[in-house]
């Protein structure tokens, strides 16, 4: 089948405000043979809505998801991701239900991807509007905020409207549960599904030696620190000097706050600023890139490089990591099963020598057995079989 065969799956798939959602979105559909349709909020359409696999439809609130499913007729609806869609402020608690419950009239399948590794979806749902329920759940609601915090009461919410939904994971998250969890590998991740290689050889017409690629996201980006001044802006500043100091090009994507913090300096003349980077255009630059630099060790598109033998450096562990340590110890696990990570001191110089040394390194500690965590996972093609056949 293709995706022009009229026989083949028709999925519609919508997208939260998160940029990792869009990645994982476009990682499922990649090269398969469905026939999309990509429902994108505004954080997302008016950058992407010409460059994905499929009809794109912008949406703004319930009306337009069900106007949209009206249109589309899909047989599956894929939620990037239904966790996100009330804290995006894209619905609330009820208008999920109600969306959820008109699928189902409907007879449309669905799936959500999970960013919790199928932690949230074990938490037992608690009748806000019932004061016993809430009594007797309130030494597990302790226990929660501790290892989630503020973020805990909603989690439990948002578990409790897609606890009857299939969950999907690029890796097996190896939860207990009743949920159905649903797990993946595309290949076309892997440069047009290009089977693990030599991977200096398949880099040596693909990418620019030049290039090394920073990403910082809205969440690690900390110009305070408790509302005093950090030096996180200076540290920055002098990794991108570094990087012209090794005759590299500097990219830097990060939000536009950070950008204008950086502009006026002269001395970062030849760097390349990005905000807003569009997704193709985004993945260009990380198959693209030397060297690509993290703040967040579970950014959903760092196994982009990493499944490409990009050399890939951290560093931080993340917002998300720093928050949670049952997170970070799960995703060590199952994520990266526990690989070695290449952790880099912000206030040490980077030099191309010290950098190609661990790159070296990672070959065998961080590529490889990351590729053999999910190459065994099955398809696309193959979970979306599974989810319309139940």
């Amino acid at each position: 089948m293709s995706r022009d065969d009229p026989n083949s799956p028709k999925l519609l798939v919508i997208v939260t405000a998160a940029f990792g959602e869009l990645f994982m979105a476009n990682h499922f559909v990649a090269g398969c043979a469905f026939r999309t349709a990509f429902a994108l909020c505004d954080a997302h359409f008016a950058l992407n809505y010409a460059g994905l696999p499929g009809r794109t439809h912008r949406y703004l609130d319930l009306a337009d998801l069900l106007s949209i499913v009206e249109e589309e007729a899909p047989q599956a609806v894929c939620l990037f991701s239904g966790y996100l869609l009330v804290h995006d402020r894209l619905l609330d608690g009820e208008e999920l239900d109600r969306f959820l419950e008109e699928l189902r009239r409907r007879g449309i399948k669905v799936v959500t991807s999970d960013p919790f590794l199928g932690l949230a979806s074990r938490f037992p749902y608690v009748n806000p509007k019932n004061p016993l329920e809430q009594i007797l759940a309130l030494p597990f609601g302790l226990v929660g905020e501790v290892l989630f915090g503020s973020l805990f009461p909603y989690l439990m919410r948002m578990g409790s409207s897609l606890k009857g939904i299939p969950h999907l994971y690029v890796v097996d998250p190896e939860e207990p549960g009743d949920v159905q969890r649903l797990t993946f590998f595309n290949s076309h991740i892997r440069r047009n599904g290009r089977e693990y290689g030599n991977p200096a050889k398949d880099r040596a017409d693909l990418r620019d030696p030049g290039d090394w690629l920073f990403v910082l996201a809205n969440s690690e980006y900390r110009p305070t620190v408790n509302g005093v001044e950090s030096d996180f802006v200076p540290l920055l500043a002098e990794k991108l000097r570094e990087t012209l100091g090794e005759n590299r090009r500097p990219v830097l994507i990060a939000p536009q706050a950070c950008i204008d913090a950086l502009a006026d300096d002269a001395t970062l003349r030849k760097c390349v600023f990005l905000t807003n980077c569009d997704y193709n255009r985004y993945i260009s630059l990380l198959l693209g890139a030397e060297r690509v630099f993290y703040w967040n060790i579970f950014s959903a598109s760092v196994m982009t490089p990493i499944l490409n033998s990009v050399p890939t450096f951290f560093f931080g562990r993340g917002h998300v990591a720093e928050a949670n340590g049952l997170m970070f110890e799960k995703g060590l696990a199952r994520y990266y099963a526990n690989c070695r990570l290449t952790y880099l001191d912000q206030k040490r110089a980077l030099k191309q020598a010290e950098l190609a040394d661990h790159a070296v390194l990672q070959e065998t500690q961080l590529f490889q057995p990351f590729f053999q965590n999910v190459c065994g996972l099955p398809s696309p093609e193959d979970v979306i079989r599974q989810l319309l056949e139940a």
